[in-house]
């Protein structure tokens, strides 16, 4: 009996085993009209573990009609692939193997293919997760074949829509990495499953404001910073302040922060994040005297001269970054800069004024020729 170079020695001994099977006593073909040979159909097939495919194995006489005879079945590699009487095979184990159709002394093969069960579904756990800025969730994945059964050993790809809010690793570690939303998808073998992720920012649990308390003189000015806290205490960054004063006519405060001493008396400068707030006690002090010194200034036409304004508040300390404005009573004669250098104009006499709040003090200065 000759076959093609694809029939191995394991091959020829069991077409070989089913050719006496099929002229055995027990299985004698009808009398009739030669077997000329036996063709499967399909000739080749793939199948997964566990799935079955039907093969067909026609009986052809000498004049290539279709013969009526009883067929016998073997497989090469029963680890691979079984094969029932009817001819239905079905996978057992990966490989490629070589099933067998023989009657009346001829025989026929086909080439089976066994491939992994594949994938029908992918389930991801859990379908949402809720993480704060920062923080990390693993996210697992598994796949089932088309009767829900658990399949192993499959690669997962894990990918995300938004990279800039939550990224995802090869084995699905999810990380936090902006305030929003994103969609985790864990995909095998063509087949998807998505999970969804909200990225929160850390509550704020404290806020904390320096300096708690400051003391400051009518028209002086002061820097306030407020910094949120988590709940362990750690500082959380990018939050925004809202800042308020409880008696804007006695201090306010801009947006980031700046206290404006107004008037004498308290006030409580307050900050806000994300409902959580702390307060700065300011006391401001009235202004008792400004001083310039030198108090006189005599200079000839053109000359110049620095002024300088001592702020003392209320009880009697000197203040050394109070705002100072500066004037001249006749610019004719002499002027004067914001930083207290005078200029002198023409001949006559003017008063120069420093003015810091509700307080003032000045000097005179005259302008002759030769001066």
């Amino acid at each position: 009996m000759k076959q093609t170079g694809l029939v191995t020695d394991r091959i020829r001994a069991i077409l070989l085993a089913a050719v006496v099977a099929s002229c055995s006593p027990g299985t004698t073909a009808p009398e009739g009209e030669a077997v000329n040979g036996v063709v499967l159909e399909p000739a080749t097939a793939t199948v997964s573990i566990g799935a079955a495919v039907a093969m067909t194995a026609t009986v052809l006489g000498v004049s290539g009609e279709v013969l009526n005879r009883p067929v016998h079945w073997a497989v090469e590699d029963t680890t691979v692939l079984r094969v029932a009487g009817d001819g239905t095979v079905t996978g057992v184990g990966m490989g490629t193997t070589q099933v067998a159709a023989s009657s009346g002394g001829k025989s026929g093969l086909a080439q089976i293919t066994v491939v992994p069960t594949a994938v029908a579904s992918v389930h991801v756990a859990p379908t949402h997760v809720t993480l704060r800025l920062g923080q990390k969730g693993q996210m697992s994945a598994e796949t089932r074949d088309v009767s829900g059964n658990v399949l192993t050993g499959r690669p997962i790809v894990w990918t995300t829509n938004n990279a800039n809010v939550a990224t995802v690793s090869t084995s699905g570690l999810v990380t936090a990495r902006a305030p929003g939303g994103a969609i985790i998808t864990a995909t095998s073998e063509g087949k998807s499953a998505p999970a969804s992720v909200t990225v929160s920012l850390i509550p704020v649990a404290t806020v904390l404001v320096s300096p708690a308390s400051q003391s400051l003189p009518v028209g002086q000015t002061t820097q306030l910073q407020a910094e949120p806290l988590d709940s362990a205490g750690q500082p959380l960054a990018g939050r925004t302040v809202v800042w308020s004063s409880n008696d804007h006519a006695v201090a306010t405060v801009s947006g980031t922060g700046t206290v404006t001493a107004l008037s004498p008396g308290s006030a409580s400068v307050s900050a806000t994040i994300e409902g959580q707030s702390a307060s700065a006690d300011i006391t401001v002090l009235g202004l008792k005297t400004v001083s310039v010194t030198p108090s006189t200034l005599t200079l000839p036409p053109l000359g110049t001269a620095t002024l300088t304004a001592v702020v003392r508040a209320a009880d009697g300390s000197i203040q050394p970054n109070s705002n100072v404005k500066w004037t001249s009573n006749d610019t004719n004669v002499a002027l004067v800069a914001s930083d207290g250098t005078v200029r002198a104009m023409a001949p006559g006499v003017a008063t120069i004024t420093a003015t810091s709040g509700s307080a003032s003090g000045s000097a005179t200065v005259t302008v002759k020729l030769g001066g």
